[in-house]
């Protein structure tokens, strides 16, 4: 289910908010290179696992979109959740063999396609949603945060990146998630509408082996039946067949705290990785990179106080009016971006 989010609000500026950057991170990016034309699309993991970090997440999410901007790169920003606040008529007409979907619903936050006006009320009232507790504006029903759908909003990727792509002509387009991962696993395939094979028994073990077939590439990636229950196994399963479809690049952000470091680097790095020297690493660096679940590179940033932003401002407002928000939003997002390394690694991938 796939929806273009009103922002319904009085917010409103007729400024669009300045994101102050290093002018040495877009200094060789003005033209992209080779002439060729670029786009994004990003997903935003809204789940209540992303609760601790949505703030950070959120405002390293203005940090790309502004890079967008400011190169004239297009883009477009779905948060993907699990909810059924949407009233709808839809339903998903499965045929013979199709995976069965958990619940799921992708809301168009952000996009290139926004008035200065409209980005800066939405970037608004995304903040205000972000912030935890989260008092300083209702937050809709359709954001509230539980599930993580990320495999399904991979699938739904697989249509809306080449539609993306051919809408604007573009020769490369990349993917970006913001997400920690662990995806919800798909757990059955479509047979008829009286039978649905399940992938896992009631005790939630493996029955078999699974494998992804793309219908348009045909191409396949088979997962082991002993794995075939992991979320993370069929994330990369699936970002291998989303490349194969769309020739995107496919970037992650993870943003987490030292603390829970080395539970984390354990899924994304192999056995023999020196798990005590890649936390070092993380603390002093306050990134690290990994090349896991499918992704070209998974970027691993430290959330801890204010290592993200240099300068950085909290969230403040004395009034949820349209001046006060916007005003808060402004001073909020006008820091500088300390993670320049990872930035422009970004950068020179995507490009």
């Amino acid at each position: 289910e796939i929806y273009q989010c009103d922002w319904s609000s009085d917010v409103c500026s007729s400024d669009l908010f300045s994101y102050q950057f290093s002018e040495d991170v877009f200094k060789k990016m003005t033209i992209v290179p080779d002439g060729k034309s670029h786009g994004l699309v990003l997903f935003l993991d809204w789940s209540g696992s992303m609760t601790l970090h949505i703030q950070h997440t959120v405002k390293q999410l203005f940090a790309l979109t502004a890079f967008c901007k400011k190169v004239n790169i297009p883009f477009e920003v779905y948060a993907f959740v699990d909810n059924r606040s949407f009233t709808n008529n839809y339903k998903q007409q499965y045929k013979k063999n199709d995976v069965i979907l958990n619940n799921f619903t992708l809301v168009n936050i952000l996009s290139s396609r926004m008035s200065a006006m409209d980005y800066s009320k939405a970037g608004a009232l995304l903040t205000c949603f972000s912030m935890e507790p989260k008092n300083y504006y209702k937050v809709p029903a359709f954001m509230g945060m539980a599930g993580t759908p990320l495999n399904e909003a991979i699938i739904a990727a697989f249509e809306l990146i080449p539609q993306f792509k051919e809408k604007y002509k573009l020769q490369i387009v990349n993917a970006v998630l913001l997400t920690d991962g662990q995806g919800h696993a798909l757990t059955g395939k479509f047979i008829d509408v009286n039978n649905v094979q399940r992938i896992t028994d009631a005790s939630g073990s493996a029955c078999s082996d699974v494998v992804f077939c793309d219908p348009v590439t045909k191409q396949q990636v088979k997962i082991p039946y002993k794995e075939s229950w992991s979320g993370d196994r069929q994330t990369g399963a699936l970002l291998k067949l989303l490349k194969a479809r769309t020739g995107a690049n496919v970037m992650g952000f993870y943003i987490l705290r030292v603390a829970d470091f080395s539970h984390e680097a354990r899924r994304l790095w192999p056995a023999s990785a020196n798990f005590d020297a890649l936390k070092a690493e993380f603390r002093t660096n306050k990134y690290s990179i990994a090349k896991a679940l499918g992704f070209d590179e998974y970027y691993l940033l430290k959330s801890d106080k204010k290592d993200l932003e240099d300068d950085d401002e909290e969230f403040e407002t004395k009034s949820n009016t349209t001046r006060g928000l916007v005003s808060a939003f402004k001073k909020y997002t006008g820091g500088k971006v300390s993670s320049k390394i990872v930035l422009n690694r970004f950068i020179g991938l995507i490009a």
